[in-house]
Order: C-alpha cells, then structure tokens, then sequence
C-alpha cells in the first residue's frame, strides 16, 4: 500500500513538473488549408503574415480583423503587400477610419 501512494506521488510530482521540450511545442493556431482566388481591396486590409517557408501562402488581416488565405505569387496579392510595405516606410496607417459628418 505504502509503496503504490509512493508510486503515485512520485507520478504526480513528475507530471506537475514538465517543463517545455521536446513534443510540448504549441502550434500555431491558424494554417492555410485553402487559398481566396476573389481579391480583396488593398484599402481593407491591415496587414499581413507569410506562411511559412514551404508554402506560398500569405495571411491578409483586414482592418475588421478577418483573415483570409491568399497566393503569394498571385498578382492582386504582390500589389498588397507592396501597399502595406510602403505604407509601413511611411508610417502611415493603412486603415481609414470615416468621419462623423456634423448635422
């Protein structure tokens, strides 16, 4: 009996403290599976991630904050990440927000 809670505690020690290694990687959350082929208009989206080295994918955030997988190598695409790189250069935000009118 005393050897099988010894047994027990010794498990529940070494559970409770494993720390990050090999096989406790987090993975990313999100991953292309599909590509959008409809462009977006450059003046919705926010920003950008690529994805990964192996894929040609890239991550287009709108300003809404909606995401959408896109080609890399497709044209629309080239012309907003080249939007948003400038923009960045600039520092200006790509974002416009509209203006209340006045009554």
């Amino acid at each position: 009996m005393n050897l099988l809670l010894l047994a027990l505690f010794c498990f529940c020690g070494l559970t409770a403290h494993t720390g990050k290694g090999v096989g406790s990687e987090v993975m990313r959350r999100s991953f292309c599976a599909k590509l959008r082929s409809q462009r977006i208009p450059t003046s919705f989206v926010k920003n950008y991630t690529m994805e990964g080295s192996l894929t040609r994918a890239v991550i287009l955030t709108t300003c809404k904050g909606k995401q959408f997988c896109a080609d890399s190598k497709a044209k629309w695409v080239k012309e907003i990440i080249s939007s948003l790189d400038n923009a960045t250069k600039m520092k200006q935000n790509t974002c416009q927000t509209k203006s209340k009118k006045s009554q």
